[in-house]
Protein backbone atom coordinates (compact mmCIF):
# COMPACT_ATOMS: atom_id res chain seq x y z
CA UNK A 1 0.00 0.00 0.00
CA UNK A 2 1.48 3.41 -0.95
CA UNK A 3 2.35 5.96 1.67
CA UNK A 4 -0.42 8.70 1.30
CA UNK A 5 2.46 11.20 1.92
CA UNK A 6 4.85 10.13 -1.36
CA UNK A 7 4.31 11.71 -4.23
CA UNK A 8 3.37 10.21 -7.88
CA UNK A 9 7.42 10.91 -8.89
CA UNK A 10 8.52 8.82 -5.26
CA UNK A 11 6.07 6.22 -5.78
CA UNK A 12 7.37 5.54 -9.48
CA UNK A 13 10.82 5.36 -8.09
CA UNK A 14 10.02 3.07 -5.71
CA UNK A 15 8.26 0.73 -7.90
CA UNK A 16 11.39 0.72 -10.48
CA UNK A 17 13.65 0.05 -7.46
CA UNK A 18 11.84 -2.86 -6.42
CA UNK A 19 11.78 -4.28 -10.39
CA UNK A 20 15.50 -3.47 -10.41
CA UNK A 21 16.65 -5.53 -7.60
CA UNK A 22 14.02 -8.44 -8.74
CA UNK A 23 16.19 -8.26 -12.62
CA UNK A 24 18.79 -8.44 -10.28
CA UNK A 25 17.50 -11.19 -8.91
CA UNK A 26 17.21 -13.00 -12.02
CA UNK A 27 20.97 -12.37 -12.84
CA UNK A 28 22.35 -13.23 -9.54
CA UNK A 29 21.03 -16.48 -9.74
CA UNK A 30 22.49 -17.29 -13.17
CA UNK A 31 25.41 -16.03 -11.49
CA UNK A 32 25.10 -18.74 -8.70
CA UNK A 33 24.82 -21.19 -11.51
CA UNK A 34 28.02 -20.39 -13.31
CA UNK A 35 29.92 -20.50 -9.66
CA UNK A 36 28.78 -23.66 -9.83
CA UNK A 37 29.96 -24.36 -13.34
CA UNK A 38 33.21 -23.20 -12.34
CA UNK A 39 33.69 -24.98 -9.35
CA UNK A 40 32.34 -28.61 -10.70
CA UNK A 41 34.50 -28.12 -14.10
CA UNK A 42 38.14 -27.10 -12.17
CA UNK A 43 40.02 -28.29 -9.52
CA UNK A 44 40.29 -24.68 -7.25
CA UNK A 45 41.04 -24.96 -2.98
CA UNK A 46 37.96 -27.10 -1.72
CA UNK A 47 38.40 -24.01 0.79
CA UNK A 48 38.24 -21.52 -2.12
CA UNK A 49 35.25 -23.29 -4.55
CA UNK A 50 33.06 -22.99 -0.83
CA UNK A 51 33.81 -20.01 -0.51
CA UNK A 52 32.97 -18.54 -3.52
CA UNK A 53 29.60 -20.63 -3.66
CA UNK A 54 28.64 -19.25 -0.07
CA UNK A 55 29.14 -15.25 -1.21
CA UNK A 56 27.30 -16.61 -4.53
CA UNK A 57 24.92 -17.97 -2.49
CA UNK A 58 24.70 -14.78 0.30
CA UNK A 59 24.22 -12.56 -3.07
CA UNK A 60 21.31 -14.31 -4.16
CA UNK A 61 19.20 -14.19 -0.71
CA UNK A 62 20.33 -10.44 0.11
CA UNK A 63 18.52 -9.88 -3.34
CA UNK A 64 15.52 -12.23 -2.48
CA UNK A 65 15.00 -9.88 0.72
CA UNK A 66 15.25 -6.81 -0.81
CA UNK A 67 18.70 -5.75 -0.21
CA UNK A 68 20.71 -4.47 -2.50
CA UNK A 69 23.42 -2.69 -0.59
CA UNK A 70 24.14 -6.15 1.52
CA UNK A 71 24.06 -7.91 -1.91
CA UNK A 72 26.68 -5.52 -3.67
CA UNK A 73 28.94 -5.83 -0.74
CA UNK A 74 28.73 -9.81 -1.56
CA UNK A 75 29.23 -8.91 -5.40
CA UNK A 76 32.46 -6.85 -4.55
CA UNK A 77 34.00 -9.92 -2.51
CA UNK A 78 33.09 -12.26 -5.50
CA UNK A 79 34.97 -10.75 -7.51
CA UNK A 80 38.07 -9.96 -5.55
CA UNK A 81 37.60 -13.94 -4.79
CA UNK A 82 37.56 -14.84 -8.47
CA UNK A 83 40.37 -12.40 -9.12
CA UNK A 84 42.81 -14.30 -6.50
CA UNK A 85 41.64 -18.19 -7.53
CA UNK A 86 42.29 -17.17 -10.92
CA UNK A 87 45.62 -15.79 -9.45
CA UNK A 88 46.37 -18.87 -7.93
CA UNK A 89 45.86 -20.75 -11.19
CA UNK A 90 42.33 -22.24 -10.23
CA UNK A 91 40.25 -20.63 -12.50
CA UNK A 92 41.96 -19.85 -16.01
CA UNK A 93 41.34 -15.63 -16.40
CA UNK A 94 38.36 -15.88 -18.78
CA UNK A 95 36.77 -18.00 -16.35
CA UNK A 96 37.16 -15.57 -13.62
CA UNK A 97 36.57 -12.69 -15.89
CA UNK A 98 33.11 -14.54 -17.09
CA UNK A 99 32.13 -14.20 -13.68
CA UNK A 100 33.59 -10.84 -12.72
CA UNK A 101 31.35 -8.99 -15.98
CA UNK A 102 28.48 -10.89 -14.51
CA UNK A 103 28.85 -9.72 -10.89
CA UNK A 104 29.19 -5.92 -12.81
CA UNK A 105 25.91 -6.31 -15.16
CA UNK A 106 24.14 -7.08 -11.75
CA UNK A 107 25.62 -4.01 -9.89
CA UNK A 108 24.52 -2.05 -13.14
CA UNK A 109 21.56 -3.23 -12.53
CA UNK A 110 21.14 -2.08 -8.88
CA UNK A 111 22.70 1.46 -9.62
CA UNK A 112 20.49 2.42 -12.80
Amino acid sequence: MPNPEETPIEEALLRRARLDVKGALVLAGDLRRRVLERIGSTVPAPLLSQTLKSKADAVVLSLASGHADQASEWLFELVNLAQAIADAGGFSREQAQDLVEQANTILRRLNE
